[in-house]
C-alpha cells in the first residue's frame, strides 16, 4: 500500500536559487572546468605540442598566451594582471547591482572566466591556452575554456539585449 497526500493538502514547496547564487554557481563551475582542463594540459602535454582531436581542425596545443584574450597585444608594458582585476571587480559590482536576472546568470560566465584567466596570470604571469581550431593554415589563435566562456558569455548577452521581450524593453527608462 502507498501513502497518498490529502486531496487538499497544498504541494511541498519547492526550493529555488536566486539568480545571484545561480550566477556564483556557474562561475564557480567555470572557474573549476578552466583550472582542471588547464592543469591536465600542462601535465599531459608537453609546452608547444599538439594532439589531434579532430583530425587538424581541432588540436589541443599547449602554449602559454602573455597577452589579452585571443593572444591580442596591448603592449609590452601592459599591465594584464591588474587589468584581469579590474575586470573581475567591474563583474562583481555589475552582478550585484544588476535586478534582470538573465544578465546575472550571463555574469557567471564572464566571472569564471575573468577570475580563471587571472589565477593562471597571478600563478605564472601568462595564461595556459590550448583550444586550437582552424582549417589548414588558417587557425583561431589557441585559447581556453576561461575565454570560451567569456565569450559565449557575450554573445548570449549581445543576442538578449537585441532581442529580449518587448515588455520588459518597455519598462526601462528612456
Amino acid at each position: 500500500m502507498t501513502y497518498s497526500p490529502p486531496p487538499d493538502s497544498a504541494p511541498a514547496a519547492r526550493r529555488t536559487w536566486s539568480p545571484k547564487l545561480q550566477s556564483l554557481l556557474i562561475a564557480a563551475f567555470v572557474l573549476l572546468l578552466d583550472l582542471l582542463t588547464k592543469t591536465a594540459v600542462a601535465s599531459l602535454i608537453p609546452y608547444g605540442h599538439s594532439i589531434p582531436v579532430l583530425g587538424s581542425f581541432v588540436r589541443l596545443t599547449y602554449i602559454r598566451n602573455p597577452n589579452a584574450l585571443f593572444g591580442i597585444s596591448l603592449g609590452n608594458n601592459f599591465p594584464y594582471p591588474l587589468a584581469g582585476l579590474i575586470a573581475t571587480l567591474i563583474i562583481v559590482v555589475a552582478l550585484v547591482v544588476e535586478k534582470d536576472p538573465v544578465p546575472i546568470r550571463i555574469f557567471g560566465l564572464f566571472l569564471g572566466g575573468a577570475l580563471g584567466n587571472l589565477l593562471d596570470r597571478i600563478r605564472f604571469g601568462s595564461v595556459v591556452d590550448f583550444v586550437d581550431v582552424g582549417i589548414g593554415r588558417y587557425r583561431w589563435p589557441v585559447f581556453n575554456l576561461a575565454d570560451a566562456a567569456i565569450t559565449i558569455g557575450l554573445v548570449i548577452y549581445a543576442l538578449y539585449v537585441i532581442w529580449k521581450p518587448k515588455k520588459e524593453k518597455e519598462k526601462e527608462p528612456s
